[in-house]
């Protein structure tokens, strides 16, 4: 089975260009550094809708319920509080990895689904060092599980009465353009673009220095521990283009 697992990115969510709808968002612009905060928060809104869209599915609706939760999150200040809403985000971002596993195991078949259930139950035994399978046990259920997959049943040779199929030729499919991960060393905004993303919207200059980190992928997930960004690729990113915090290289930690 090939391992799909959702890459959880970091991103300065700080407002939407509609937070006029939110009652309990308003400005007091009584002096210089209240209109440099307001005005930074507008720079911020730069594709966040889009952003919003792809990765979780909102739509405008549904804006005011995100500023509750964006404004509850920067009230947080205990780090109880905080671990409980980073389980909340993560949570949706382990969603996505378990329906791209259901669609590459069970496929079509609506009457066999990972259970939710036991899912959290193994996650949480083995973060409380109580897991109930070993190591080769966790291996070998996952090797079976791969093994279903990649088993196909081999065409029969027909009959001498029987017709042979006639094959067509097909055509290639064209090749889709490669994604790369983005991040600009100024405002550190973290993108996906096929080719560098354009350089003006910067919250933090006038124009984006973007970086190239790496190609988007599918089977791994990782971390840098210096700056925090996340990313999912095929491979460990390069750490030497030196696009982290005070001009480092990144420090790459795999995730999955």
């Amino acid at each position: 089975m090939k391992k799909y697992y959702a890459l959880i990115g970091f991103i300065a969510l700080t407002a939407v260009s509609s937070c006029a709808h939110d009652e309990t968002a308003t400005a007091a612009l009584n002096n210089n550094i209240d209109s440099l905060s307001y005005a930074i928060g507008t720079t911020h809104t730069q594709g966040l809708n889009a952003y919003l869209s792809k990765q979780f599915g909102m739509d405008t609706t549904q804006t005011d319920k995100f500023l509750k939760g964006l404004k509850d999150g920067f009230n947080l200040h205990k780090q109880d509080e905080k671990a409980y809403a980073i389980g909340l985000g993560i949570a949706q971002q382990l969603n996505k990895v378990i329906e791209n596993t259901n669609r590459t195991l069970f496929a079509d078949d609506s009457s066999k689904r990972i259970s939710i259930e036991n899912y959290m139950a193994g996650l949480t035994d083995v973060l409380k060092g109580t897991s109930k399978l070993s190591h080769k046990e966790v291996q070998t259920c996952i090797a079976q599980a791969d093994k279903k997959v990649s088993v196909q049943p081999s065409p029969q040779k027909p009959t001498r009465n029987q017709a042979r199929p006639q094959t067509s030729i097909k055509k290639p499919k064209p090749r889709q353009p490669v994604r790369n991960y983005y991040l600009c060393k100024r405002c550190r905004m973290l993108i996906e673009a096929p080719q560098t993303p354009n350089g003006s919207g910067c919250s933090a200059a006038t124009f984006h220095a973007w970086n190239k980190i790496c190609p988007v992928g599918t089977e791994h997930a990782y971390s840098c521990k210096r700056c925090g960004i996340q990313v999912e690729t095929n491979k460990m990113p390069p750490g030497g283009n030196f696009s982290c915090l005070n001009n480092q290289a990144h420090y790459w930690t795999k995730l999955y």
